[in-house]
């Protein structure tokens, strides 16, 4: 699946649930994931958007290692699943899911 189509799906489901969704400056900001998701229970969701696993370019993990290790929630996302799981992980982590 193309990167935009599943990221379009992603963003748009976000949304329609009323969450904030912002897109970070790449341009200016070199390795800086894609998209920021502002889940209820004041915990953000960092989304980096790919269309095949392992296709991360020079400094992206290590900015999403240096994310995960300050306590945020940085994930790559290849398919809707996975941005679904990773946000029901959130939602678990902040208690507002079962």
């Amino acid at each position: 699946m193309r990167e935009s189509k599943a990221q379009g799906r992603c963003i748009a489901w976000a949304r329609a649930r009323g969450i904030l969704v912002t897109k970070n400056d790449t341009r200016a900001n070199a390795g800086v994931p894609d998209y920021n998701f502002w889940l209820p229970g004041g915990r953000p969701l960092v989304v980096e958007f790919k269309a095949e696993r392992g296709a991360l370019r020079p400094g992206q993990e290590d900015i999403l290692d240096g994310l995960t290790a300050a306590g945020y929630t940085a994930v790559v996302v290849v398919t809707e699943k996975e941005f679904l799981q990773a946000v029901e992980g959130v939602l678990r982590y902040a208690g507002l899911s079962s």
